[in-house]
This record gives C-alpha cells, structure tokens and sequence, in this order.
C-alpha cells in the first residue's frame, strides 16, 4: 500500500493480509489511527476547529503565534466577543507578542474599558504585566488619556496589595485572659 500526503510525505507498507479490494489490512487501520491523530485536510485546519489533532506542516510554535495575532488583534479593535469565545475555549488570555504586549495593554492602550473589565474580572489576566519597556497596561491608559481604564486599573492593583491589617471584616475579636497573655509573654521570653 502507498500513502501519498501532499507536499508532506509518502509512505510504503506492506503487510499480507487484503482486504476484498486488495487494500493491506494493517495499512488501512495505520492511516485510520493517523488521520485521527493528524490534521492532513485542508479543513482539518479552519481557525475555529476544536481538533485536539496535531498538525505537521506548520512550524513548531506557528499556531501559538497566530493564536497570539488573532487574541490581540481582536483586544486592538475591543471585540470582546472574539475575546469571550477565546476565553471559553480555554485560551491563555495572557499570551504576549514578541514585545511581550498582552491583550490587557492593547485594551487599555486603546480605551476598550469594557474589555478591560471582563480581561481583569472575568478571565482573571495579571493586571500588571511588563512588556519589552517595562510598561503596564495602567502606563498604557495614563499614557494615552483614557481615564476610565486607569480607574479600573487602579482599583485591580489597589486590590492584588495585601492590607496591613488583614480583613478585618471577617475577623472576629478572640478574648484572651490575663492568665493567658501572661502564659504566652513568658513562652516567648523562654
């Protein structure tokens, strides 16, 4: 049996076992397992196809890199569509480009306050990733003037700082004798 793929590859196998139209037995089940593995058709390939299957004629890396163009792409022209679908495929949302841009700086570079808010609450991204010149997504908004995007910045990194004093909301006070404290105060002396 010979299989031909197209400017990929051609294999020879033989085995002597035919089936009624003289096709080898083992051969027909090795390219059933390799298509089921294997993206070879053209539509294999379509940009939404939710294949697992690997495809050997793109370059190692090719698909994060596109992948990577169409999220900020999509985050430049704050299609928060794109973006929700991307995110409920289970996509990183925090790819960056080779400048180490993510879809959070091109939002907020780009006043998308929407997009932003659903990057920063929903998907969850860092709210501060640096890029190739040590700018925020926040260095971004306040460079560009888009204040609602900064607001929102604002509150997502006062929010990732720990308190001083915890949350002492949920806290609640623990009596402690006299003979107690005195009990620990000397532990600690000890």
């Amino acid at each position: 049996m010979v299989v031909v793929i197209p400017n990929l590859m051609g294999i020879c196998m033989f085995s002597p076992r035919l089936d009624k139209l003289g096709n080898s037995v083992r051969g027909v089940e090795f390219c059933k397992e390799m298509i089921s593995q294997f993206k070879f058709h053209n539509y294999d390939s379509l940009l939404h196809a939710e294949s697992q299957k690997f495809d050997p004629r793109k370059a190692v890396g090719e698909e994060n890199a596109e992948q990577v163009v169409v999220l900020l792409f999509a985050a430049k022209n704050g299609d928060i569509s794109a973006v929700r679908r991307w995110f409920m495929q289970g996509s990183n949302l925090e790819m960056a480009d080779y400048d180490g841009r993510t879809a959070l700086h091109l939002a907020a570079s780009e006043g998308h306050t929407e997009l932003v808010k659903f990057l920063l609450n929903v998907a969850k991204v860092q709210h501060d990733p640096k890029d190739r010149w040590q700018r925020t997504p926040l260095d971004d908004a306040i460079t560009f003037g888009f204040d609602e995007c900064v607001r929102i910045l604002e509150k997502a990194r006062l929010d990732s700082v720990p308190t001083l004093m915890g949350n002492n909301t949920q806290q609640k006070p623990v009596k402690i004798t006299s003979e107690e404290a005195r009990s620990s105060s000397e532990e600690c002396v000890d």
